[in-house]
């Protein structure tokens, strides 16, 4: 998408169009973005996505992270993850 300066028609057209099927009296509009994201995007996601939502309000992030590997390493990697959880203080995300 391009700056707010200089829009294109495409992207005027999109914003008439989301101005016009609001229903009247209504002054905000809640987003989420949902799907699965391929690591190589990761960063972008900070990048790219999250400075433009935090310009709005309440913003809330939900994480779900999913990988198998093998039994004899799954201490060892449970342990480093719940350190790194812990140096984030990441208090209200857990390991299932």
């Amino acid at each position: 998408m391009s700056t707010d300066i200089f829009k294109t028609t495409t992207e005027l057209d999109q914003e008439k169009q989301a101005e016009q099927e609001q229903p009247p009296g209504v002054k905000t509009r809640t987003f989420r973005i949902v799907g699965n994201v391929p690591p190589e995007m990761w960063n972008r996601l900070g990048t790219r996505i999250l400075p433009k939502m935090k310009t709005g309000q309440d913003l809330q992030i939900r994480i779900s992270f999913s990988v198998t590997m093998d039994a004899n390493m799954a201490k060892a990697f449970e342990s480093d993850i719940r350190q790194a959880l812990d140096d984030l203080h990441l208090e209200d995300v857990h390991i299932e």
